[in-house]
């Protein structure tokens, strides 16, 4: 698919060589493009949005015995959101569950911090909000809270530093 962005003709004006006027063209209807791109993913994201809700708002109202599954509607409502955001590039990662690595401070936030006898290594034991890419390049940082191997000590493990993933 080409980038929904892309400007579909040449202005007037670059066409006949007046380059001041064709930079000021090009860029007003590149602006007026991106507008109208977002315009319409901010809208179908709303509908589904709204979709999501009153589908949750469904499945707390359902009584026991109903057979309807409106779990069933919310996942195909969040496979058509992700359909949204990958055709527009974007992508998340959820490192929940992975060894907390220095080089991952570059991408992730970290928010909370505690220690635990039962972790061997650094992890990440919950995602606040999740890295997003679009088309492959960091738009948002993640945020992340570790925990840790418990020290006899009272600091980090062994001496080593968990916020630089040491």
């Amino acid at each position: 698919m080409n980038d929904p962005l892309e400007i579909d003709e040449q202005p007037r004006a670059l066409r006949y060589g007046d380059a001041p006027q064709a930079a000021s063209a090009l860029l007003v209807a590149a602006l007026r493009k991106q507008h109208a791109v977002q315009s319409d993913l901010l809208a179908r994201v709303a509908c589904e949005h709204f979709e999501l809700v009153h589908a949750l708002q469904e499945a707390r109202l359902s009584p026991e015995g109903n057979t309807a599954n409106p779990w069933k509607a919310v996942a195909i409502i969040c496979d058509r959101l992700g359909a949204v955001l990958r055709e527009f590039g974007v992508s998340t990662e959820d490192p929940a569950g992975r060894t907390w690595l220095g080089p991952m401070r570059a991408e992730f936030d970290l928010v909370g911090f505690s220690q635990r006898a039962d972790v061997a290594t650094p992890r990440v034991a919950h995602t606040d909000s999740p890295l997003v890419r679009r088309h492959g390049k960091v738009i948002r940082k993640g945020a992340v809270l570790v925990e840790a191997p418990e020290s006899r000590k009272g600091g980090p493990a062994e001496g080593r530093d968990v916020e630089k993933g040491e």
